[in-house]
């Protein structure tokens, strides 16, 4: 199963889908010599497993392509490769990082309240 093969230590990051650190943040001009434009690359970290994520901008700040991402090696599940993850995937993500983390707790069922009677004069 694919969220079983998942090392324990990105699975917060595979969840929860990272904790990108705004101190991280790095924008810098760069230009494509393809479309021969300036773009502006903003590309930030996750303080959970340093993975890098660049967005393309073009001047007006409008992105210009998806996304791009640098993984940490292992993130990356071998056999995956350009796996999209489905509805049923992400469950059982979930469901095995709530396991590794202790578990769900339940609370206990609140007492069932009885009205006051009013004194009658």
């Amino acid at each position: 199963m694919f969220a079983d093969e998942i090392p324990p230590e990105y699975l917060w990051c595979k969840d929860m889908r990272h904790a990108w650190s705004p101190d991280s943040e790095v924008a810098r001009e760069v230009f494509n010599r393809r479309t021969e434009h300036w773009e502006i690359w903003r590309t930030v970290r996750c303080d959970n497993c340093g993975t890098h994520k660049t967005q393309k901008l073009d001047k007006a700040f409008r992105p210009v392509t998806s996304p791009t991402y640098d993984y940490p090696p292992g993130y990356k599940v071998e056999g995956h490769r350009g796996y999209i993850m489905t509805a049923d995937d992400r469950a059982r993500i979930r469901a095995r990082n709530i396991a590794l983390r202790g578990g769900v707790t339940k609370t206990p069922k609140p007492k069932k309240v009885q009205p006051r009677k009013r004194k009658t004069a």
